[in-house]
């Protein structure tokens, strides 16, 4: 009995990590891309995650910078950028931050530590909330 909920619940969790609102997104410990959704595959200004699996936090923040699309990286230096982030991932074991992307729409980041210094991030659309609290 206990088998077959684990299975349902394993298909659950598939379904709902692919389909769900929120992006998720999850780094393994060499801060390479081994899990996304559409959802994130947008935030960096892609169609799909096809491109993204592999490609290090750093590869995808400079693609945004150089490319302006997806997240904003308000920087005249993006050297002196990635070593700020990298200071502040793995830093602790759970953080939470907004992000702006090009096309408009506000993010609040969640990034936790998981097994063996993977992190797990979920992003979630705030843009309706910044925006009325502009009004």
């Amino acid at each position: 009995m206990a088998e077959r909920y684990s299975k349902q619940l394993k298909a659950i969790f598939s379904e709902f990590v692919v389909d769900t609102m929120n992006g998720i997104l999850v780094f393994d410990g060499k801060d390479q891309i081994i899990f996304c959704n559409k959802v994130i595959a947008e935030m960096y200004g892609l169609k799909d995650c096809s491109s993204l699996y592999g490609k290090t936090f750093n590869q995808m923040a400079a693609h945004c910078y150089h490319t302006h699309t997806g997240i904003i990286i308000d920087t005249d230096d993006l050297n002196l950028w990635l070593a700020y982030a990298k200071d502040k991932r793995r830093s602790q074991e759970y953080r939470r931050f907004e992000v702006d992307i090009h096309d408009g729409r506000w993010f609040l980041i969640s990034e936790q530590l998981v097994h063996d210094d993977y992190i797990v991030m979920i992003a979630t659309d705030i843009t309706d909330k910044k925006i009325q609290s502009l009004v």
